[in-house]
């Protein structure tokens, strides 16, 4: 696993804790809050990659959030895959873990989160995938003891996307999309986006990660 963990989540702080939200395994999702409509709205005008991006990156913040309280390298495997999908490796094949495997309020939750970036993907295929981002917020918001700082981070990084990769409904996937997208504190342009791309798949360890062995760089 190559995967870095990213700057601008407060793991230190969003990780110190034990698990304080509710979560049932036989409906997890009655636990999570209604998509809020004004996230909804502002995913519905990014690309259907950018809004890949940002499920990937709510799912980051569950990852994170458990990372004390879960060793399993899976979850980071998954990611790392994920962003390789968004970054333009369309060979990449998301599904979802083995649910039977992951139950429970910790990974059961992060399981839930990566099923999210899955249904966020497939069902672009369709129509913009906005609820399914909006619903990877609410997940978010349900396992953070703090969520103060991720709802700072949503309110800039749903910005940033609009700016940066409108949606356009000649071309509703849009061009690949870098992972720096979803730091505040990084600017890019269309020329840097392209380095940061090629410099993030150049340190991937293919045959490292299980879920990216058989796809060709």
């Amino acid at each position: 696993m190559s995967l870095i963990s990213p700057k601008y989540i407060p793991i230190d702080l969003i990780s110190q804790k034990d698990v304080q939200h509710e979560w049932s395994d036989w409906d997890p999702y009655e636990k999570i809050q209604p998509q809020d409509e004004s996230t909804m709205n502002v995913l519905s005008k990014l690309s259907n990659r950018a809004i890949t991006a940002f499920s990937i990156g709510c799912a980051e913040w569950v990852v994170y959030r458990f990372i004390k309280l879960s060793s399993d390298k899976t979850p980071y495997d998954f990611l790392e895959s994920s962003w390789v999908l968004v970054m333009g490796n369309e060979d990449v094949q998301l599904e979802g873990l083995e649910e039977s495997e992951w139950k429970g309020p910790i990974r059961g939750a992060i399981d839930l989160a990566l099923l999210t970036i899955v249904n966020t993907w497939n069902n672009s295929e369709f129509d913009s995938t906005e609820a399914d981002g909006a619903f990877a917020a609410q997940l978010a918001l349900l396992v953070l003891p703090d969520k103060y700082h991720f709802i700072e981070w949503q309110e800039k990084v749903l910005q940033r996307l609009i700016k940066y990769f409108p949606r356009d409904t000649e071309y509703p996937d849009g061009p690949p999309v870098p992972r720096e997208v979803l730091n505040p504190s990084v600017d890019i342009d269309a020329f840097q986006s392209e380095s940061l791309i090629k410099n993030f798949l150049s340190k991937v360890d293919y045959q490292s990660n299980p879920f990216l062995e058989d796809i060709e760089p």
